[in-house]
């Protein structure tokens, strides 16, 4: 990770407009954003297009001047950083330290993605913004508006199996999606937990940390290999990762998505998330407070709570 963003931050930001979708496209190195923006004033768009040019540039530098920081269990960080992406991740990691050994990093897509959000948010007049990373997504909603958000029960997967429709008033901002064959290691097996929380970064820390949790530890039919083996950078190191599940008894996913269930229910509990969907060989398990959803087809019934 210390070698691709150091050379990726040396390479210059891009910032464009997707004409067919009307969303702003923000590259560089490894951070790659869509924003959405709806606005009364169609010059808003524009604007806030000229506007990210500067702010995107730096944050992969600062981001890259703080990794010794960033990549250091957050429990043993002395000095806090500088840098108020930096600082945000430290901040969230640290609310979650209490349920397993995290770094910053844990949360850099969703604080990354909360900090353009606020950006847009400070200096336009807007009805609503979405700003998505990778699939850490932090919103904003003006009042009276909403905002769907199609859920996959497979990371890999594009088939949406449920439909959350948030509004201005759900104390929700952030959404993020975690499983082992994601972009990113886990330690777990669950095929997509996802999260909502106040900020993405919550839900970017949530949805890693509970998607470990789903897991059978010492099961054979999950094959595991040394992340540093991986990627010689990761700030897992030596903690296994997962890189193969086998076929599942019925009583093994229970007990994969009932280990991840009780996490996300202390999660809850300490006010640290909204609401958790735990996905696994297509079956599910939801930690919900009350947020309109409709469901597909395909889907179990949630009534009207989940997620």
């Amino acid at each position: 990770m210390l070698a691709v963003v150091a050379r990726d931050k040396m390479e210059k930001a891009f910032v464009a407009l997707d004409q067919k979708t009307n969303r702003i496209v923000m590259r560089h190195g490894p951070i790659d954003l869509f924003v959405k923006i709806d606005a009364d004033d169609p010059n808003v768009l524009g604007a806030a297009l000229r506007f990210m040019n500067e702010p995107l540039g730096e944050i992969l530098p600062s981001l890259c001047e703080e990794l010794p920081v960033l990549l250091t269990n957050v429990e043993h960080i002395a000095f806090p950083p500088k840098g108020t992406i930096a600082q945000k991740m430290c901040e969230s990691a640290a609310s979650f330290s209490g349920f397993d050994m995290v770094t910053p990093m844990i949360s850099v897509a969703g604080s990354v993605a909360d900090y353009v959000c606020g950006l847009i948010d400070d200096n336009f007049e807007t009805r609503r913004i979405i700003v998505n990373n990778g699939g850490d997504i932090a919103f904003k909603l003006d009042q009276d508006q909403t905002m769907a958000v199609g859920i996959c029960d497979d990371v890999t997967a594009p088939d949406i199996s449920t439909t959350v429709t948030l509004g201005w008033l759900d104390p929700v901002g952030g959404i993020a999606t975690s499983g082992w064959r994601g972009r990113s290691f886990s330690l777990g097996i669950a095929d997509a937990v996802t999260v909502l929380a106040t900020t993405a970064s919550q839900a970017d820390t949530a949805a890693t940390l509970i998607a470990n949790a789903v897991d059978l530890p010492g099961s054979p039919k999950v094959i595991r290999q040394s992340a540093i083996e991986l990627s010689p950078d990761s700030d897992l190191e030596e903690r296994k990762v997962t890189v193969d599940v086998g076929a599942l008894s019925q009583p093994e996913i229970s007990q994969a998505l009932l280990n991840g269930t009780e996490i996300a229910e202390c999660m809850k509990a300490a006010g640290l998330i909204h609401s958790a969907y735990l996905s696994l060989r297509g079956h599910r398990r939801v930690v919900c407070s009350p947020v309109g959803v409709r469901t597909g087809s395909n889907s179990h019934q949630l009534n009207h709570i989940a997620i």
